[in-house]
């Protein structure tokens, strides 16, 4: 018991002795380096476009953004080939090809690659679905969960859906976090 005393005074001694500062006194550097993550040596060919730092944001998959409404995606991407609304969530999913785009009240809400995509396309860029170019285009997982590995970047979200006992990519969501 005295031992568990100890270990809990252990774990709460550093709050007990910090100093606030306040953001603006902090070194314009430092918040710099807290924000973007330098890229690694070796990135994957199948990346282009903006480079290889981290993306400090997730806005669009597949060219569908999450500001787009249904004009926009019906703009983008045409007619799909099946239109479905959950009678529970009252999503709205347009079905296409290489995705399926998820509304609700009318804005994208979310999109999802089905099956097992080798690469995708977040923020205009092509990524493969590969460990290695995960790591430098998205950094660690925010999350890991059973199921996948969730990034997220403000109110958006990005899980890569893994099959639990091989781990293997099964599909891939983009998604408005702010929703509930």
């Amino acid at each position: 018991m005295l031992n568990v005393l100890f270990l809990l005074l252990g774990l709460f001694y550093p709050f007990t002795h910090t100093n606030s500062v306040a953001v603006d006194e902090i070194p314009q550097s430092t918040v710099k380096l807290a924000i973007w993550q330098s890229p690694s040596p070796t990135l994957s060919s199948e990346i282009e476009g903006k480079g290889s730092q981290v993306m400090d944001s997730l806005e669009s998959m597949g060219d569908i953004s999450l500001n787009d409404d249904r004009h926009d995606l019906l703009e983008k991407k045409g007619k799909p080939y099946s239109v479905d609304t959950d009678p529970y969530t009252r999503y709205t999913e347009y079905r296409y090809d290489d995705i399926t785009v998820g509304l609700y009240d009318d804005l994208v809400y979310y999109v999802h690659a089905d099956g097992d995509p080798e690469k995708i396309k977040i923020n205009g860029v092509w990524v493969t679905l590969q460990e290695e170019s995960l790591l430098q285009v998205l950094g660690e997982p925010d999350f890991l969960a059973e199921d996948g590995d969730v990034y997220t970047r403000g109110l958006a979200a990005l899980k890569i859906y893994r099959d639990p006992s091989s781990r293997e990519i099964s599909g891939v969501d983009l998604f408005d976090d702010s929703v509930s």
